[in-house]
């Protein structure tokens, strides 16, 4: 079914030429004006369809689905078709997310509404969150999204709570006469296009968030700064991509659905209201929201976003179909279309033939092998940080109930880092200090080693290699030749101080902290000649102000002795993260126990010796029952949002965790 922009409607006025007017002149001009009408009305009666349409009708056609209303609202004007009606019952529930945000915005600014007397009217919300502000529901941020559990209905529920049973005559005054929304709304798919229209006209003309629209001064190089790490903005989820703020919901009731996007700095705004199919639903079947699940809402995106681009035919034979995706490659928006692909495959996979499922399958795991692989495209992670943005900083949380094997997805991002006399260290390091007996510290000797994989180091003074074990340790072996030693030697022994620290940086490069290994007094720590480290007495880390080695704070531990080449230290260390100091953690997600604060996992790229800047990772580990958190941070370039160069082939830049079919019990 094809939708044409509305006509514009033309009153043909037949023109009767009197026989009386006989004059040539008359019967010339009368001929002249039907021409000039009949050829206008050709011109504008005949309208060709809204793009987006076009393509809209092939989704939508794809899934059985003939009738349903839009509008797509933008700089030349609006369109809009409104005659798809039936019933629907989350007229009420749309509107007051989308509303009341509005509302108490706009009552705080105005001054007639004041944050504390709010908050401490609703006294079970406060108890639970004794933190929790207003802008906390208007502005939820990334880091926590999950203040709320996922569709429990608190947000709408405290948003409620702080307005109807507090201002009810102000909020229904507000409803009316601002978004022309009566009480005891009856609710049909075409009034809550209507309304949806109203609410998005509001937010954008009151500026509710601060946003300045395209065409005046953004005061950033960016016009997504102003969702820049938030989660939902006043009842609308955030999507950024090639630079572009995309604020977006959608709703259902099992029967009929909405789907809303507003592209703010293109001043584009489209919805659409259709008969319910859960392929075309953008939230997972958990019910976490993920835009790029709708095969609707990517069409929408691409129209948008990449108009002149030619669209895909997915029926096309393997050679051409192939051409074209690779041909994707080059553009800024190569993601939108990996996921157009892989809601191909999974529609495929249960519906149509073993061809075809061939086809999609080769080509998909050909181009896009650092995409997330078939075998997952119908699988829906229990947790995920997902489309990674500049400045990120998010955090989501779960719980484990027994012991569980988790299979992560992840891409996170290094940068080199030349270290330097003028360049500070980033990475763990170890600290040697050798001072000679019966002498002051300005006689002191301190040798430094900085952590890097598998290297090794050898001159005059000293000599020392680090090996890694596994993923948690690594190995430092140091000789240090008793010409340096003196009049410390082999027959003699050593008799002199020593002192051992080791600096770790796991995170964030400028902060460290320091584990001491040993400060002796000569003669009082075992030091015996030998040919094995194995024999000799293990010393174990001890932080300063720990008074007792228990296996919480013994970092790692240490053995000296003696050989006819010099003094020997087998230095093994306990590392979370082993930290290299070549490079920086530009983008970097990890999991943390949030009874213990204890790093549980990390992506093997903080170890690594990789030369790719963009590193994506499939891991196996396996987590106890308890509850824990993943992280994500990101710096300010090179992200989902904006990539300095073209995109790599990934469908998404984030981490996501699976349960696997076999959890230990």
């Amino acid at each position: 079914m094809t939708r044409f922009t509305s006509p514009i409607t033309l009153n043909i006025v037949l023109i009767v030429i009197m026989y009386t007017q006989t004059t040539k002149e008359v019967i010339q001009k009368a001929t002249r004006k039907i021409f000039l009408l009949l050829f206008f009305m050709q011109l504008t009666a005949c309208s060709t369809p809204h793009p987006l349409i076009e393509s809209v009708d092939t989704v939508f056609s794809e899934f059985g689905i003939n009738e349903y209303n839009y509008f797509i609202i933008n700089t030349k004007g609006t369109t809009q078709y409104n005659k798809y009606h039936e019933k629907i019952d989350f007229g009420d529930k749309w509107t007051d997310y989308l509303t009341l945000p509005l509302f108490i915005t706009t009552e705080i600014k105005n001054g007639r509404i004041n944050e504390d007397p709010l908050l401490a009217s609703y006294i079970p919300i406060r108890n639970i969150h004794n933190k929790l502000l207003i802008k906390d529901i208007i502005q939820i941020s990334e880091k926590h999204s999950d203040l709320f559990p996922q569709n429990s209905g608190d947000v709408l529920s405290y948003s409620k709570n702080l307005t109807r049973n507090i201002f009810p005559e102000a909020y229904s005054q507000f409803c009316e006469k601002k978004l022309n929304i009566s009480t005891n709304q009856l609710w049909d798919t075409k009034n809550i296009l209507s309304a949806t229209q109203s609410i998005s006209s509001y937010f954008d003309k009151q500026n509710i968030t601060g946003y300045l629209p395209a065409g005046k001064n953004i005061q950033e190089l960016f016009p997504t700064w102003y969702i820049e790490n938030i989660y939902q903005l006043a009842g609308w989820y955030t999507f950024r991509i090639n630079k572009h703020a995309v604020l977006w919901n959608s709703m259902t009731d099992g029967k009929n659905a909405i789907l809303c996007l507003k592209f703010i700095d293109l001043q584009h705004t489209i919805a659409f209201v259709f008969p319910y199919h859960k392929e075309l639903f953008p939230f997972d079947t958990d019910g976490r929201p993920d835009l790029l699940l709708s095969p609707l809402a990517l069409v929408i995106l691409k129209n948008v976003l990449d108009p002149n681009s030619n669209s895909i035919n997915y029926n096309d034979s393997e050679q051409k179909l192939y051409s074209e995706l690779e041909e994707k490659k080059k553009s800024p928006y190569l993601s939108l279309y990996i996921k157009e692909l892989q809601a191909n495959i999974r529609n495929i996979y249960k519906y149509k033939e073993h061809k075809e499922k061939q086809k999609l399958s080769k080509i998909y795991n050909t181009l896009f092998i650092n995409s997330l692989p078939i075998e997952y495209l119908d699988k829906t992670p229990f947790s995920t940080i997902n489309y990674v943005s500049d400045r990120t900083n998010a955090s989501r949380h779960f719980i484990l109930d027994k012991e569980t094997l988790i299979t992560a997805f992840s891409s996170t991002q290094r940068l080199e880092y030349k270290s330097d006399k003028k360049k500070k260290s980033i990475g763990d390091q170890i600290e040697i200090t050798l001072q000679p007996q019966n002498k002051g510290e300005t006689s002191t000797t301190k040798y430094t080693i900085d952590y890097e994989l598998n290297v090794s180091s050898k001159n005059k003074t000293w000599e020392y290699s680090i090996t890694d074990t596994d993923r948690n340790h690594y190995i430092i072996d140091v000789v240090f030749p008793w010409r340096t030693l003196k009049p410390n030697s082999f027959n003699t022994g050593f008799h002199d101080k020593l002192n051992i620290m080791v600096t770790d940086r796991d995170l964030d490069e400028s902060n460290k902290t320091c584990t001491l290994l040993w400060d002796t007094i000569p003669n009082k720590l075992s030091c015996p000649a030998t040919d094995d480290w194995r024999t000799v007495q293990k010393h174990f880390h001890l932080s300063p102000d720990k008074k007792e080695i228990t296996p919480s704070n013994c970092s790692g531990w240490f053995v000296p002795y003696l050989t006819k080449k010099g003094l020997n230290l087998h230095i093994e260390i306990i590392d979370n993260i082993k930290k290299n100091n070549s490079f920086v953690l530009a983008d970097k997600c990890w999991i943390e126990n949030e009874q213990t604060g204890e790093i549980v996992w990390t992506p093997s790229i903080f170890t690594e010796s990789l030369p790719q800047t963009i590193k994506v990772e499939k891991d196996e580990f396996t987590l106890p029952k308890g509850r824990y958190a993943i992280y994500y941070e990101s710096n300010g370039k090179h992200s989902f949002e904006s990539w300095l160069s073209l995109p790599p082939t990934i469908d998404d830049y984030g981490i996501r965790l699976y349960k696997t079919e076999k959890t230990v019990k």
